[in-house]
């Protein structure tokens, strides 16, 4: 695994990686835009590049490194503060405990569903639909209707199924980011 040469990782982080997608989302696409994260087949410029689709692997939004999939996802210099600033929110108003580093990034929690189902939205919305001329607060508010909109949408779901009880240990920390207890807002599509 080419992740194993750029970061230390164990054995459960591994196996985390591979397995969290699928406890906490029933989307298959997140579930195999998170595969295709573990194992660096996403459509990078370094990966087009390594086909001949693209003549360049460099980064399309910093213009200065090879636009890996860490590079793309975490360390690029213009998503940095997107990135950054919603995990800032999930701390001091969600109140996430947990670090949210580069490895937990990636390849998530073990046992927290809900943050890493936001985690993986956080990297779908940043591979597909960062833009340079939207601020990082635009972004924030955007991303959060989006998790808004995810959480009523599963709340309905769930409560069809007479699963209440996963999807309320599932969100009930990120009552900030939606309030489900009370009633739902229309969803707007």
């Amino acid at each position: 695994m080419r992740w194993c040469e750029e970061i230390d990782l164990s054995d459960t982080d591994i196996k985390n990686g591979f397995s969290f997608a699928r406890a906490c989302t029933q989307s298959v696409f997140d579930q195999v835009f998170q595969y295709k994260i573990l194992t660096q087949i996403l459509p990078t410029n370094y990966y087009l590049k390594r086909y001949l689709i693209k003549d360049s692997d460099i980064c399309s939004k910093c213009l200065i490194e090879k636009d890996t999939v860490l590079h793309n996802l975490w360390l690029c210099p213009c998503l940095v503060p997107y990135v950054t600033n919603v995990i800032k929110f999930l701390k001091n108003t969600c109140n996430v405990k947990e670090d949210i580093a580069l490895v937990t990034y990636f390849f998530g929690f073990q046992n927290n569903v809900g943050l890493n189902h936001i985690l993986i939205e956080l990297k779908k919305e940043i591979f597909y639909n960062w833009n340079i001329n939207v601020s990082v607060n635009v972004f924030c508010e955007r991303f959060l209707a989006k998790l808004r909109n995810i959480i009523i949408k599963e709340k309905k779901v769930m409560f069809k199924n007479d699963s209440y009880d996963l999807f309320y240990a599932k969100w009930i920390n990120f009552r900030d980011i939606y309030d489900f207890l009370g009633p739902d807002f229309q969803i707007i599509r």
